[in-house]
């Protein structure tokens, strides 16, 4: 007999006769589906948790064990329950309930082997610099999902800053360790919902900061792949704001607006994101090509107001839309050279703030919930 979980109460079980039986709990297994969009991780990576009032809490001996049974270094394993033992710690904690293996008490514990103990206890410091990456990793995790669709890639420059910011060959080198890059940025904290990830990453008030690397930090709060123009244009409006008191009379009322798409964004991230297609995803990039027009007029009055080595001005996203509407951006520059008494001279100009800020009202009414996604509960209970 054999037995494929797909998630706790949802198996397929093969008889010595070949007759399959399905057991499914309907609610577990909805909230484990996430779509291809997610990588995933060979099973022995699962995370070893028991379950107590269909809550799963981390259950890091019995972890241990189970990456080691299953071929797993014995001291990377024990960075692995180190890294999970990290993020589980954090507020609110989220889990994927795919990902989860059920262990129960009775279950062996990891032993580590007096050698490779004596191998960690000589290079305590160089074992606790790895971990201490760990929260880093985590947030980083949630920026690749973010800008790539994937919690970790190789080839992306971040993650060679990293390994050099915080030594992390260094450190695995000295304990004895040369085929890890994969599993501690990859598959260590792959079991932690996405959605969780990504919020950690994207919140102005991440509970990550203070606790991570300045490779984080920089990136941090993280802006979903598409959805880049709007987050550069409204920094472009305060900074227009600034400078020109007629300025902040005129486009008063389009930055609230936009500030009302920007919350919605950072509420779900993962559903804005354009490398992460979800169901709801081409609908709220709609959004995002509604505002390209105001965008380029907002890029048009920099390119008058601003120096051109100004960040906002160097922004891909912000350039490669203004070319798309080179008109206007020209009735944007004209605005800018004209700016006197907070009036709007430009009726196309009046007609597009109005129009795009009406629309934003209508589609993103603060008073109004945001929708809420189901998601794996982890250890302690809830989301972030």
């Amino acid at each position: 007999m054999s037995i494929i979980t797909f998630a706790q109460g949802c198996t397929f079980t093969r008889g010595n006769d070949g007759a399959i039986a399905v057991a499914w709990n309907n609610g577990n297994a909805l909230t484990a589906v996430k779509g291809a969009a997610i990588d995933y991780i060979d099973p022995k990576f699962h995370m070893a948790c028991t379950v107590a009032a269909n809550v799963h809490t981390y259950a890091p001996s019995k972890d241990l064990g189970k990456l080691i049974r299953a071929g797993i270094d014995e001291k990377l394993a024990l960075l692995v329950v180190g890294f999970r033992k990290i993020a589980t710690s954090l507020p609110n904690a989220v889990m994927n309930l795919a990902e989860l293996h059920t262990v129960t008490n009775g279950e062996a514990d990891g032993v580590i082997s007096q050698a490779n103990w004596t191998t960690i206890v000589n290079n305590q410091q160089a074992y606790n610099s790895v971990i201490d990456a760990s929260a880093t990793v985590l947030g980083l995790n949630g920026i690749s999902l973010m800008l790539k669709g994937h919690n970790y890639l190789d080839t992306d420059s971040m993650w060679t800053r990293l390994d050099s910011a915080v030594k992390l060959d260094e450190n695995c080198t000295a304990l004895g360790l040369t085929d890890f890059t994969g599993v501690l940025l990859h598959d260590a904290l792959h079991p932690f919902d996405a959605d969780w990830k990504v919020r950690l990453a994207s919140r102005v008030d991440s509970p990550l900061i203070g606790h991570v690397n300045g490779v984080l930090i920089k990136r941090m709060p993280g802006i979903p792949a598409g959805t880049t123009i709007v987050f550069v244009a409204r920094a472009a409006i305060e900074q227009i704001c600034l400078i020109r008191a007629e300025g902040r009379q005129a486009l008063e009322g389009i930055s609230g607006s936009l500030d009302k798409i920007i919350n919605s964004i950072r509420a779900d991230p993962l559903d804005w994101c354009a490398m992460f297609q979800r169901a709801s995803t081409s609908v709220n990039l709609a959004h995002i090509t509604k505002l390209e027009g105001l965008c380029a007029i907002v890029y048009g009055a920099c390119t008058v107001l601003f120096d051109r080595k100004m960040s906002i001005m160097k922004s891909a996203a912000f350039k490669n839309n203004a070319s798309r509407h080179p008109g206007l951006v020209s009735i944007g520059a004209e605005w800018a050279e004209s700016l006197a008494g907070g009036e709007i001279n430009s009726e196309i100009l009046q007609k597009l703030l109005t129009e795009t800020e009406e629309y934003l009202d209508e589609h993103f009414d603060e008073d109004e919930e945001p929708a809420t996604r189901q998601t794996a509960v982890g250890s302690p209970r809830g989301s972030a």
